[in-house]
Protein backbone atom coordinates (compact mmCIF):
# COMPACT_ATOMS: atom_id res chain seq x y z
CA UNK A 1 0.00 0.00 0.00
CA UNK A 2 0.80 3.53 -0.99
CA UNK A 3 3.17 5.31 2.13
CA UNK A 4 0.79 7.86 1.91
CA UNK A 5 -2.36 5.07 2.52
CA UNK A 6 -2.60 3.13 5.08
CA UNK A 7 -5.41 0.94 6.98
CA UNK A 8 -5.16 3.87 9.70
CA UNK A 9 -4.85 6.62 7.44
CA UNK A 10 -8.30 5.64 5.61
CA UNK A 11 -9.86 4.17 8.49
CA UNK A 12 -9.37 8.15 10.11
CA UNK A 13 -10.25 9.62 6.54
CA UNK A 14 -13.19 7.95 6.35
CA UNK A 15 -14.13 8.20 10.09
CA UNK A 16 -13.82 12.07 9.58
CA UNK A 17 -15.75 11.87 6.19
CA UNK A 18 -18.84 10.37 7.91
CA UNK A 19 -18.51 13.25 10.96
CA UNK A 20 -18.32 16.35 8.62
CA UNK A 21 -20.99 15.43 6.25
CA UNK A 22 -22.97 14.39 8.89
CA UNK A 23 -22.23 17.79 10.34
CA UNK A 24 -22.83 20.08 7.32
CA UNK A 25 -26.23 18.08 6.41
CA UNK A 26 -27.55 19.03 9.75
CA UNK A 27 -26.86 22.65 9.25
CA UNK A 28 -27.73 22.94 5.74
CA UNK A 29 -31.19 21.45 7.12
CA UNK A 30 -31.55 23.62 10.10
CA UNK A 31 -31.55 27.10 8.24
CA UNK A 32 -33.17 25.79 5.49
CA UNK A 33 -36.12 28.35 6.17
CA UNK A 34 -33.80 31.29 5.94
CA UNK A 35 -31.84 29.90 3.62
CA UNK A 36 -33.10 27.48 0.57
CA UNK A 37 -30.17 27.45 -1.67
CA UNK A 38 -28.56 26.24 1.48
CA UNK A 39 -26.14 27.78 4.42
CA UNK A 40 -22.45 26.98 3.33
CA UNK A 41 -21.45 27.07 7.05
CA UNK A 42 -18.68 25.01 7.49
CA UNK A 43 -18.49 24.50 11.06
CA UNK A 44 -16.84 20.98 10.07
CA UNK A 45 -13.58 22.21 8.63
CA UNK A 46 -12.02 21.99 12.31
CA UNK A 47 -11.82 17.98 11.36
CA UNK A 48 -10.25 18.95 7.55
CA UNK A 49 -7.58 21.26 9.46
CA UNK A 50 -6.72 18.11 11.63
CA UNK A 51 -6.72 15.71 9.29
CA UNK A 52 -4.55 17.86 7.35
CA UNK A 53 -1.90 18.06 9.75
CA UNK A 54 -1.99 14.66 11.46
CA UNK A 55 -2.39 12.85 7.88
CA UNK A 56 -1.19 15.46 5.24
CA UNK A 57 -3.41 17.51 2.82
CA UNK A 58 -3.91 14.93 0.09
CA UNK A 59 -6.23 13.26 2.65
CA UNK A 60 -7.75 16.31 3.94
CA UNK A 61 -8.00 17.78 0.31
CA UNK A 62 -9.98 14.18 -0.72
CA UNK A 63 -11.53 14.39 2.33
CA UNK A 64 -13.00 18.09 1.60
CA UNK A 65 -13.60 17.78 -1.96
CA UNK A 66 -15.91 14.50 -1.62
CA UNK A 67 -17.38 16.21 1.31
CA UNK A 68 -18.15 19.10 -0.72
CA UNK A 69 -20.12 17.31 -3.48
CA UNK A 70 -21.94 14.85 -1.09
CA UNK A 71 -23.14 17.43 0.79
CA UNK A 72 -24.49 19.31 -2.20
CA UNK A 73 -26.13 16.59 -3.63
CA UNK A 74 -28.12 15.68 -0.41
CA UNK A 75 -29.29 18.95 0.56
CA UNK A 76 -30.04 20.00 -3.10
CA UNK A 77 -27.94 22.63 -3.64
CA UNK A 78 -25.61 20.92 -6.29
CA UNK A 79 -26.88 22.76 -9.16
CA UNK A 80 -27.34 26.54 -9.74
CA UNK A 81 -30.97 28.19 -10.26
CA UNK A 82 -31.62 27.40 -14.15
CA UNK A 83 -32.51 31.09 -14.68
CA UNK A 84 -28.39 31.48 -13.71
CA UNK A 85 -27.00 28.98 -15.56
CA UNK A 86 -25.97 31.20 -18.92
CA UNK A 87 -23.50 29.21 -21.20
CA UNK A 88 -21.25 28.47 -18.77
CA UNK A 89 -22.87 28.76 -15.54
CA UNK A 90 -22.26 24.87 -14.33
CA UNK A 91 -18.32 25.08 -15.19
CA UNK A 92 -18.11 28.12 -13.58
CA UNK A 93 -19.71 26.96 -10.18
CA UNK A 94 -18.39 23.77 -10.09
CA UNK A 95 -14.96 25.52 -10.70
CA UNK A 96 -14.99 28.04 -7.76
CA UNK A 97 -17.59 26.02 -5.24
CA UNK A 98 -15.59 22.92 -5.89
CA UNK A 99 -12.56 22.91 -7.32
CA UNK A 100 -10.92 26.32 -5.83
CA UNK A 101 -13.07 26.11 -2.63
CA UNK A 102 -12.41 22.30 -2.12
CA UNK A 103 -9.52 21.51 -3.52
CA UNK A 104 -6.84 24.98 -4.11
CA UNK A 105 -7.98 26.58 -0.47
CA UNK A 106 -5.91 23.76 0.93
CA UNK A 107 -3.38 23.93 -1.43
CA UNK A 108 -2.52 27.48 -1.38
CA UNK A 109 -2.65 27.80 2.67
CA UNK A 110 -0.16 24.64 2.93
CA UNK A 111 2.02 26.88 0.64
CA UNK A 112 1.85 29.79 2.67
CA UNK A 113 2.65 28.42 5.99
CA UNK A 114 4.97 25.62 5.33
CA UNK A 115 7.87 27.02 7.00
CA UNK A 116 5.87 28.40 9.98
CA UNK A 117 7.84 26.06 12.57
CA UNK A 118 5.13 27.48 15.35
CA UNK A 119 2.79 24.64 14.88
CA UNK A 120 -0.09 26.59 16.98
CA UNK A 121 0.18 29.68 14.42
CA UNK A 122 0.70 27.41 11.65
CA UNK A 123 -2.24 25.92 12.47
CA UNK A 124 -4.21 29.28 13.40
CA UNK A 125 -2.88 30.52 9.66
CA UNK A 126 -3.64 27.48 8.02
CA UNK A 127 -7.30 27.63 9.06
CA UNK A 128 -7.81 31.54 8.34
CA UNK A 129 -6.04 31.19 4.75
CA UNK A 130 -8.32 28.27 3.66
CA UNK A 131 -11.36 29.60 4.68
CA UNK A 132 -10.52 32.89 3.28
CA UNK A 133 -9.54 31.90 0.15
CA UNK A 134 -12.70 29.35 0.09
CA UNK A 135 -14.90 32.68 0.84
CA UNK A 136 -13.29 34.72 -1.97
CA UNK A 137 -14.44 31.87 -4.49
CA UNK A 138 -17.95 31.22 -2.97
CA UNK A 139 -18.77 35.31 -3.12
CA UNK A 140 -17.36 35.33 -6.54
CA UNK A 141 -19.97 32.23 -7.78
CA UNK A 142 -22.55 33.47 -5.85
CA UNK A 143 -22.15 37.04 -8.13
CA UNK A 144 -21.66 34.89 -11.39
CA UNK A 145 -23.93 32.49 -10.88
CA UNK A 146 -26.24 32.41 -7.99
CA UNK A 147 -27.81 35.84 -8.66
CA UNK A 148 -31.41 34.52 -8.94
CA UNK A 149 -31.29 33.77 -5.04
CA UNK A 150 -31.18 37.19 -4.72
CA UNK A 151 -33.03 38.53 -1.35
CA UNK A 152 -35.78 41.38 -3.18
CA UNK A 153 -33.87 44.42 -3.74
CA UNK A 154 -30.78 43.15 -3.24
CA UNK A 155 -28.09 42.79 -6.48
CA UNK A 156 -26.66 39.78 -6.84
CA UNK A 157 -23.07 40.73 -5.75
CA UNK A 158 -24.37 42.35 -2.27
CA UNK A 159 -25.89 39.67 -1.85
CA UNK A 160 -23.34 36.99 -2.77
CA UNK A 161 -21.23 39.54 -0.10
CA UNK A 162 -23.75 39.62 2.75
CA UNK A 163 -24.59 35.51 2.08
CA UNK A 164 -21.44 34.42 2.18
CA UNK A 165 -19.21 36.62 4.14
CA UNK A 166 -22.15 36.09 6.87
CA UNK A 167 -21.32 32.19 6.45
CA UNK A 168 -18.05 32.23 6.11
CA UNK A 169 -17.03 34.55 8.36
CA UNK A 170 -19.40 32.56 11.04
CA UNK A 171 -17.09 29.15 10.64
CA UNK A 172 -14.05 30.74 10.56
CA UNK A 173 -14.84 32.46 13.93
CA UNK A 174 -16.11 29.10 15.09
CA UNK A 175 -13.34 26.81 13.96
CA UNK A 176 -10.69 29.33 15.42
CA UNK A 177 -12.50 28.95 18.74
CA UNK A 178 -12.35 24.79 17.97
CA UNK A 179 -8.67 25.37 17.15
CA UNK A 180 -7.64 27.70 20.42
CA UNK A 181 -9.44 24.54 22.66
CA UNK A 182 -7.40 22.33 20.63
CA UNK A 183 -4.12 23.83 20.87
CA UNK A 184 -4.82 24.52 24.57
CA UNK A 185 -5.89 21.02 26.12
CA UNK A 186 -4.63 18.58 23.19
CA UNK A 187 -2.00 20.55 21.13
CA UNK A 188 -0.34 16.97 20.15
CA UNK A 189 -3.21 16.32 17.91
CA UNK A 190 -2.32 18.43 15.81
CA UNK A 191 1.32 16.40 15.33
CA UNK A 192 1.77 14.48 12.09
CA UNK A 193 1.30 10.79 12.55
CA UNK A 194 4.38 8.61 12.25
CA UNK A 195 4.07 5.51 10.99
CA UNK A 196 6.37 2.65 8.91
CA UNK A 197 3.91 2.87 6.04
CA UNK A 198 4.04 6.92 6.31
CA UNK A 199 6.35 9.57 4.59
Amino acid sequence: MSKKFNTHSIAESGLILAIVIIIDISMAYAFRALFPEGWAFQLSFIFIAILAFRRGITHAIIVNFARAWIVAAVSGSFFPPTATYGAYGILISLSLDYIVGSIFSILIAQLLVMKIKNIKWKFILWITIALTISFIASFISGGLVWGAYAWPGWGAWIYSLAYNFSSNFAALVATLIFAAVIIRVKPNMLEKVKEKTWE
